[in-house]
């Protein structure tokens, strides 16, 4: 006889929590959503019903945060003169919104300035990879646009 799955842990359990705040998800929704999968309560999940539970929030809009592991390797914005800190501060939005890296962001100062690392741009070089970052959500936009 096969031993019935693990119950899911309160990482994942919280992560569901977070998914229904995201999506402004009513109690009566979040408890069919639950039924779908087969359970009445984020309790009774096994790793299983979790993925397809997750699956259907991601279907529906959902956008995991990063943590963890994940977020380690982002790390921390650079430390910047004053003036830049707002620039910085943009860039940093656009990265954790989008789901790149500050490498990433590096990677624009290298090609397009042959500079190393954001953290030595001045200002006019902050504002023109604030503007490729930009190219790159609407390039990103349109190609999922397209797929759809």
């Amino acid at each position: 006889m096969p031993r019935p799955l693990a119950k899911i842990g309160n990482r994942e359990k919280a992560l569901i929590h977070v998914a229904k705040a995201q999506l402004g998800m009513s109690d009566e929704d979040y408890r069919a959503m639950l039924a779908g999968v087969g359970v009445k309560s984020s309790t009774e999940l096994n790793p299983v019903q979790c993925d397809e539970l997750m699956r259907r929030f991601k279907g529906m809009g959902f956008v995991p945060a990063i943590s963890g592991g994940a977020a380690r390797s982002r790390r921390r914005r650079p430390r910047v003169a004053e003036q830049r800190e707002p620039l910085m501060g943009k860039i940093e939005a656009i990265i954790l919104d989008t789901g790149l890296t500050w490498a990433y962001a590096d990677g624009i100062a290298r090609k397009m300035f042959g500079i190393d690392s954001v953290r030595f741009c001045d200002e006019t070089q902050l504002w023109k990879i604030v503007a490729a970052l930009s190219v790159h959500i609407k390039r990103q936009a349109k190609k999922e646009e397209g797929l759809k």
